[in-house]
């Protein structure tokens, strides 16, 4: 009989070992997950690692419990400090407390000139040593939150540095930097530098540095290569008392519009980098004549003011150019400034759009805008790459498809219906537009790939509904490339580019990309293929042909705004909270 029963007690004994071995497993894993303490606050949790958290911000020291901030999350633990504190300390974890505080209240307040991985520029400190990663914590409505270096703007955020070590440790924001100045890279045609820099006024200036001030004579010329190489500066600060300073050549002739207000110079390894600055309404009414003609009518031109300031704002943060204390550059990687000189109306249109910014939600729109539309906008997906397709997160909702002409031309990704619209040209806001219908000409040898050899075909796998190419496939003599984003398409039938037959019959031998990535493939023969499209540009947000029709048939810069980006108001910026 025991013999029996024998198998039912092993299982039983098994059954046993089993919830045993879940229990044991269920409380290793509930000890490794961060817990909620019983404070009450929302996001805290139990920080269990031994171990020393570096510049932590404490939050609360009350009631033998240290609360603390730590790479975006909020925990709780005991310990005990004799004195309150709130700031940046170093904590010592040991055994699931707080055995040491280490706390940094040494401090300094200044603007961030600018930053490198290294050091950081502090306006009156200059260059200070500092820890690879920095912490920004940033102070509003009674709370405190984590940061990045991209929440600053350089040239304007006053905040600020907690030291150790004769190093920054972390940066304290402690209220809202409202910024009414830019910083604009005067780029060197498309480099950065300079290997010879010569300014002059038309009047009076100061150049200073460090403790330095020195004062020259309008008309004189400043060779900025050996001032700096004199006076064994790296970065000296000109100030024009009159209209700006232009930059000339050896002799004196000045190849330059004037740019006003400050202009840096900043030594660097491969010559001299020029940065203006001056205030935004300023940098507004510089970079309308450079991105529209006058000729467009003064309510386009507001239209395109609203755009250059918000882009301007939504630019302030941008750290690409930090390290020279700088937030954007002049070229059409940003907005174009300075490249053409102000007019009476281009300054209206400043002036009565003053402050005024396009907001979505709340928030800052991205004001993307090109020269012509072939009689549809796009959205975002003309810029996604393949595994961001048919993924709406990422385009803005005020980025939508639309169709400008008087009828709904239909779905523009069937290829028939595609070659019928451009053909026919429809009436639309950029019909007189020299680029609303194009034909180009292309030469397979200049599509030669480096890995892939010579190209030999070209062909569209996928038009949009409005019909834009989304994915081009190039067949080589070794294999195939696909492309799939607005930009590779342009860039890699330019480079197969011979010229362009615009709608007015003028022929273009100069562009380096084709017009725009609505288009389709006529005929090829003899190595040759022979597109026809419309457009100029991306085709994704306002359209400055279009924009000048609208203003021509009564509408206002509002109106036309409202178009272009769906949803929409316009706010000023005095207004706006960040």
């Amino acid at each position: 009989m025991k013999k029996k029963n024998r198998p039912g007690c092993i299982v039983f004994i098994v059954f046993i070992t089993i919830i045993a071995c879940v229990a044991i497993t269920f409380l290793i894993v509930f000890r490794l997950l961060p817990h909620k303490t019983e404070s009450g606050v929302g996001q805290t949790e139990s920080k269990k690692e031994d171990g020393i958290v570096q510049n932590a911000y404490i939050i609360s020291t009350q009631d033998d419990k240290i609360q603390y901030l730590y790479k975006g999350q909020t925990y709780q633990l005991p310990g005990h400090m004799d004195t309150p504190f709130e700031g940046i300390a170093d904590i010592e974890i040991t055994q699931d407390k707080i055995s040491h505080i280490y706390t940094k209240p040494d401090r300094i307040e200044g603007v961030l000139e600018s930053y490198t991985d290294e050091q950081m520029e502090v306006r009156d400190y200059g260059m200070l040593e500092r820890e690879a990663e920095i912490p920004v914590y940033i102070s509003e409505n009674g709370t405190v939150r984590e940061g990045t270096l991209t929440d600053l703007i350089v040239g304007s955020s006053n905040v600020n540095y907690v030291l150790a070590y004769h190093r920054i440790q972390a940066i304290l924001v402690n209220e809202e930097t409202v910024a009414k100045n830019i910083r604009v890279v005067i780029k060197n045609d498309t480099a950065i530098e300079y290997p010879q820099l010569y300014l002059k006024s038309d009047s009076s200036c100061q150049i200073s540095y460090e403790n330095e001030l020195f004062r020259i004579d309008g008309e004189n010329i400043l060779d900025c290569g050996k001032f700096l190489d004199e006076h064994g500066t790296g970065k000296i600060k000109i100030v024009s008392e009159g209209e700006g300073m232009y930059i000339c050549d050896a002799s004196g002739n000045n190849i330059s519009n004037s740019y006003p207000d400050t202009i840096y110079c900043i030594r660097t390894e491969n010559g001299i980098v020029m940065v203006n600055q001056l205030p935004i309404e300023e940098y507004v009414k510089r970079v309308l004549p450079s991105e529209m003609p006058q000729q467009f009518g003064l309510e386009a031109l507001k239209a395109q003011a609203v755009c250059a300031r918000t882009y301007a704002y939504s630019q302030l943060k941008n750290d690409q150019y930090a390290m020279y204390g700088a937030n954007v550059d002049d070229s059409t990687a940003f907005q174009v400034y300075n490249k053409a000189g102000k007019s009476e109306i281009t300054d209206q249109a400043g002036n009565e759009t003053s402050g005024q910014i396009a907001v979505y939600q709340g928030n800052p729109i991205t004001c993307y805008y090109c020269s012509t539309n072939p009689g549809v906008t796009e959205d975002y997906e003309l810029w996604q790459n393949e595994e961001e397709r048919g993924n709406s997160q990422g385009n803005p909702e005020y980025l939508q498809k639309k169709y400008e002409t008087s009828e709904n031309p239909g779905d523009l990704s069937d290829e028939n219906c595609f070659q019928k619209f451009i053909d026919s040209a429809p009436d639309s806001y950029d019909s007189v537009s020299p680029f609303y219908r194009w034909t180009a000409k292309l030469d397979l040898k200049g599509g030669a790939d480096s890995e892939l050899g010579k190209a030999q075909s070209i062909s569209i796998l996928q038009r949009s509904t409005n019909g834009y190419v989304l994915c081009l496939k190039i067949q080589y003599e070794k294999g195939e490339k696909t492309f799939y984003e607005e930009n590779e398409i342009r860039n890699i039938l330019g480079h197969m580019l011979q010229n362009v037959v615009l709608s007015n019959g003028k022929e273009r031998t100069d562009l380096t990309l084709i017009p725009s990535a609505c288009f389709y493939i006529a005929s090829f023969e003899d190595g040759h293929y022979i597109l026809k499209g419309g457009g100029f540009g991306h085709g994704i947000g306002l359209s400055q042909y279009g924009a000048s029709a609208m203003a021509g048939q009564g509408m206002t810069y509002e109106d036309i705004m409202k178009f272009y980006y769906s949803g929409i108001e316009l706010m000023e910026i005095s207004k706006f909270s960040d």
